[in-house]
C-alpha cells in the first residue's frame, strides 16, 4: 500500500512540474516550508517544555533527555500523556508540512532546469 502512495505522489509532483509555472512553485513552496518550520519549532519547543515539566515533577528526567524524548512517553500516565502529547502530534505535523513545502521547492528547481 505504502508503494502506491509513493508512486502516486511521483506520479502527481512529475505533473505539477509539467503543469505549474516554477515561479508558483518556488513561491507555494517556500511559503508552506516557512509556515511548517515557525509551527513546528513553535509546537515542538512547547512539547519539550510540557514534557520537562511533567516528567521533572515526576523526577524521571534522564541526562539528555533532549535528544530522544520520545521514548520517556512511557513514564506518563494518561493524564500528563493528555497535556504532553497534543504537542508532540502539533510538531510531527509542522515536519510534516516543512518536509511538503522543501518537495516542491525541489518540484520548482527540477521545473525550471527542465524548461532551460
Amino acid at each position: 500500500m505504502i508503494e502506491l502512495l509513493v508512486v502516486l505522489a511521483l506520479l502527481a509532483g512529475t505533473f505539477v512540474v509539467f503543469v505549474l509555472p516554477w515561479p508558483t512553485l518556488l513561491i507555494a513552496g517556500s511559503v508552506t516550508t516557512a509556515v511548517g518550520l515557525v509551527f513546528g519549532v513553535a509546537t515542538g519547543l512547547w512539547y519539550h517544555i510540557a514534557l520537562a515539566q511533567v516528567l521533572s515533577a515526576k523526577r524521571a528526567l534522564t541526562p539528555r533527555w533532549w535528544l530522544r524524548p520520545s521514548s520517556l512517553h512511557d513514564r506518563m500516565d494518561t493524564a500528563d500523556q493528555r497535556r504532553v502529547m497534543p504537542w508532540f502530534y502539533a510538531g510531527a505535523v509542522g515536519f510534516v508540512v516543512t518536509v511538503a513545502g522543501l518537495a516542491l521547492l525541489t518540484m520548482a528547481v527540477v521545473g525550471a532546469a527542465w524548461r532551460r
